[in-house]
């Protein structure tokens, strides 16, 4: 059968449905029951190299091509049975047949990586053959493939807690209490009894759920590990400490690639989202384990290695000027959004600018814009005072929340109380 490439594309990496249902968007075939093993660590992006814990989805329709190239009989028996699934209404049975499917993958992993060794003249393995980074997510998927029945089982039992708890909303985790670490720390210490080093793959996909993927190393630090040492009991987590280190490397690529663009208009809400998740996943790591991974001399263990040289050349001045000048429409109701997004935007670049690198930009950043938007302020209040109205208040309101946004320090908060009072003035 041809290969199934509508799996599902809503998240990064997304976990996989419970299971094909009559009245569900996606009617159940081969390939998707065989992925719901690995769908939780499915990613919209294919790295080179890889990330530990993320299989491009593009891999699935050549990866299945190749499987149909040398498994068709198998998939032809397997066929006629789910074509009877579908065909008398009985979905529960293909909870049975996927789990079937994906122990029957893992020999046909290796016929195909066989078949790839022996240079088959099959244009599909010849295909895998040519991709080197394709072979590597197959030998990915067997490893998942080989725990994926108590992955699942885990995984299931994980998340009903976690929503118990108000951890968990739908498939995303929003937090961890110290509640969850510590409930966390059991299920991997449970897991890793049964499946051993493997039971990485019980975090990553967790990871792959987190909006603040750090914190998954506070259950790390539970467990007693430690950066690069082998006498730790979960040596394991060094996978994911420097997934989690080549993210924020990725991270940092994204930002300065956005901000080369000729109209950063339209780039500035998810520059921001992207400076904010860099920052708090920098700080979170070394928050959690300090120098450990932060040493310079080791650009796979340093966690704001990007930060000097990537972020700091991409946030140079001329790159700034353009931020404030979108800053300064923030009281033009056309662009209000996306001035404030800017503002933000600096707020964070300014807060951690001097420890990354960059102080001596956002320093020079900071007072030219916050004398020009104080100026335009004080113009805006004078207007007020000699032609009040609902407008002119919200183009005052609009600066001063601009103002908020950007400058946290003492100055800033100041420069906000003297507006606030100049506001009261003209309003008096």
């Amino acid at each position: 059968m041809p290969a199934d490439e509508t799996l599902s594309n809503s998240a990064n990496a997304s976990p996989a449905p419970a299971s094909p249902r009559p009245n569900g968007p996606r009617v159940p075939t081969l390939c998707r029951l065989v992925c719901q093993a690995f769908e939780a660590f499915l990613a919209n992006r294919a790295d080179n190299p890889r990330l530990p814990g993320l299989i491009p989805r593009s891999m699935i329709a050549p990866w299945w091509d190749a499987i149909t190239a040398v498994c068709a009989d198998e998939l032809g028996r397997y066929e006629q049975r789910l074509r009877t699934i579908i065909g008398t209404g009985e979905f529960e049975e293909a909870d049975q047949l996927a789990v079937e499917l994906q122990r029957a993958a893992i020999g046909w992993n290796i016929r195909v990586l066989t078949a790839v060794q022996q240079q088959s003249t099959f244009p599909a393995i010849a295909a895998v053959t040519a991709n080197k980074p394709l072979i590597e997510d197959i030998r990915e998927v067997s490893r998942i493939l080989a725990i994926a029945a108590p992955l699942r089982s885990q995984l299931a039992l994980t998340h009903s807690l976690m929503a118990e708890d108000g951890q968990m909303e739908g498939r995303r985790i929003f937090d961890l209490s110290k509640d969850a670490i510590a409930m966390l720390r059991q299920q991997y210490q449970t897991f890793a009894e049964v499946i051993g080093a493997d039971a990485i793959y019980f975090a990553l996909a967790l990871t792959n759920q987190m909006l603040r993927p750090w914190q998954i190393m506070l259950v790390a630090r539970t467990l007693a590990w430690r950066p690069r040492d082998q006498r730790s009991r979960y040596p394991e987590f060094d996978t994911l400490a420097q997934r989690l280190i080549l993210e924020l490397k990725r991270t940092a690529g994204d930002i300065a690639a956005l901000t080369r663009k000729d109209d950063i208009t339209g780039q500035m809400p998810t520059i921001k989202n992207l400076t904010t998740g860099y920052f708090d996943g920098v700080d979170g790591l070394i928050g959690a384990f300090g120098p450990a991974l932060a040493s310079p001399d080791d650009a796979a263990w340093n966690a704001p290695g990007e930060a000097p040289t990537v972020l700091a050349a991409a946030f140079d001045r001329a790159f700034n000027e353009r931020a404030a000048e979108l800053v300064l429409r923030v009281d033009d109701e056309a662009g209000s959004e996306t001035a404030l997004a800017t503002a933000e935007f600096l707020g964070v670049v300014i807060e951690h600018g001097p420890r990354y690198g960059f102080g001596n930009e956002t320093r020079e950043c900071r007072a030219r814009l916050g004398a020009a938007i104080e100026t335009k302020a004080n113009a805006v209040a004078a207007e007020m005072q000699s032609a009040p109205g609902p407008a002119i208040q919200q183009r005052f309101y609009a600066l001063l929340r601009a103002i908020e946004a950007m400058f946290k320090d003492p100055e800033g908060v100041q420069l906000a109380r003297n507006l606030r009072m100049s506001r009261q003035v003209s309003a008096a």
